[in-house]
Order: structure tokens, then sequence, then C-alpha cells
């Protein structure tokens, strides 16, 4: 019985990779997203330097999904292997917007640490 719940414990703690239904592309991508949320929060780049950059992910991420989108033959993602990419893709728009609304004093801070949060929870970064 330890032993079983000694695995327990590890699988409930191990860092896994990517979540099923991502793109490692697209995780990169995010987790790129998330490390430049960080810098700005804890005051180590500006917001023009942050949003700049977080824009520059969304560019990524939309190309992504284009790609992916052509290589499968689809519209959407829905329905495929990679279905969450268009999440990490919302994600770090949304992540964007906040970023440019704190940084020009429209938003709080918070709001950038909310959606941040949003994208590490669709990560699995959490």
């Amino acid at each position: 019985a330890l032993l079983l719940c000694t695995v327990f414990m590890i699988t409930l703690t191990s860092c896994g990779g990517k979540p099923d239904g991502m793109s490692k592309a697209m995780h990169q991508i995010g987790k790129n997203a998330l490390n430049i949320a960080d810098q700005y929060i804890s005051g180590e780049i500006y917001g023009d330097v942050a949003y700049e950059r977080m824009e520059e992910l969304y560019t990524q991420a939309k190309a992504q999904e284009e790609k992916e989108c052509k290589d499968l033959g689809v519209d959407t993602l829905v329905g495929t292997d990679y279905w969450k990419d268009s999440s990490v893709s919302h994600d770090i728009s949304m992540l964007s917007h906040s970023v440019m609304n704190a940084k020009h004093g429209s938003g709080a801070m918070s709001e950038v640490q909310e959606a941040r949060d949003n994208l590490a929870e669709t990560l699995g970064e959490k």
C-alpha cells in the first residue's frame, strides 16, 4: 500500500511535458510567453518590451496554427491532435492585451497575472 501511495504521489507531482492535444511547437511558444509575463510582472522588463515580445509570440502562435491547419488539410484544429493549440494562441492574445492595458495604465497588474495564470493552466504548467 505504501508503494502504491508513493507511485501515486510521484504521478501527481511529476512535471510532464506538453499536455495531450498540443503540439510541441505551440507548447514552447506558450512557455516563452509565460517567461515574458513573469519578467514583466517581476519588473525585470518594461511594459513596452513585454508587449512587443508578446505580440511577436502571438504572431508565431497564429502562424503555427495556420501551418497545422494547412498540414492537416482542415480549417480549424477542433477535433485534431492539436486541438489545444487554439487555446494557447487565444491565451497569448489575452495576455498581450492585458500587458498593453497595464502599460498604458488602463488595466491592473492583477489582470496580467490572471491572464498569465490562464495560459499556465492551458499549458499544464500550474
